[in-house]
């Protein structure tokens, strides 16, 4: 929670910094090349950093969507589609204790949101899009690759992979 608050802050900062130097750069009448090099500088960084505060901290949990044979997942720095056919195995972990997450390769690396590309010992280079409050998570296998998941509800996170398991076994009869 503390990262998350200090990251929301230093964007934050940024943004406060980029408005500040445009100010200046309006007040500052003397030099008009100096106001022009201001606002050509601080714009593009507090739209950039706009961007980057709308991506990041706009909605942080993990959707899930299972239809017409297709799971959709989105969360942090992921949007995997999956065509249920696909998928190897399923299994639920009541306990997302038991799983070290390994190094975050790229991705976000939050105390209470994980998401993204991560990799570790149990499953390779992962795809990861946890709410750590939750204990329990879903991990797919498909296509030779992992997914880790939760809905950041252990009633919701234990509902959907009844939903999974259903779809797959209907699928294979």
């Amino acid at each position: 929670m503390k990262n998350d608050r200090m990251f929301q802050y230093g964007m934050l900062g940024v943004v406060l910094l980029g408005f500040a130097l445009i100010a200046f750069g309006l007040i500052l009448d003397e030099s008009r090349f100096i106001s022009r090099w201001v606002l050509i500088i601080a714009g593009p960084i507090v739209i950039a950093t706009a961007i980057i505060c709308y991506i990041f901290l706009k909605d942080r949990s993990t959707h899930v969507t299972l239809e017409g044979g297709n799971l959709r997942i989105k969360g942090v720095l992921v949007d995997k589609e999956i065509n249920v056919s696909d998928i190897q195995s399923i299994c639920m972990r009541d306990d997302v204790g038991y799983i070290s997450y390994g190094i975050r390769t790229m991705g976000y690396g939050g105390i209470r949101i994980l998401g993204g590309t991560y990799a570790n010992k149990e499953f390779g280079v992962y795809t990861v899009s946890v709410d750590t409050r939750d204990r329990s998570c879903i991990v797919l296998f498909h296509d030779d690759k992992h997914i880790v998941f939760n809905l950041g509800d252990q009633l919701e996170t234990q509902m959907m992979f009844n939903r999974i398991s259903k779809e797959c076994k209907n699928l294979k009869g």
